[in-house]
């Protein structure tokens, strides 16, 4: 498109064409977070006959289903998890 003068935008693009992107465009709801920066977090992950469960504190904020980070003590390293419900959250490719 280097070069294309505005003649050639037009010709391309009919001036109805930004209202139909436009309105294709719609602003989803974003659910609410259940975990907020600096929530105690218990990290859970198993499958039937095996469990493990972390503490740690949140570093960011997530709505269920969305990453972020949390601090566990012992680690340098933050770790990703998955927010299930307040306060809780499980490791990604586990679920609960």
């Amino acid at each position: 498109m280097r070069g294309a003068g505005v003649a050639d935008l037009r010709a391309r693009h009919p001036p109805d064409a930004p209202a139909a992107v436009a309105a294709s465009f719609v602003p989803v709801a974003k659910a609410a977070p259940v975990i907020k920066r600096g929530d105690p977090i218990v990290i859970e992950a198993g499958t039937e006959g095996f469990s493990i469960s972390r503490e740690g504190v949140a570093m960011g904020d997530a709505a269920p289903g969305g990453r972020f980070m949390v601090k566990v003590d012992d680690t340098r390293t933050p770790v990703q998890a998955i927010a299930v419900d307040a306060g809780r959250a499980t490791l990604p490719g586990w679920s609960n």
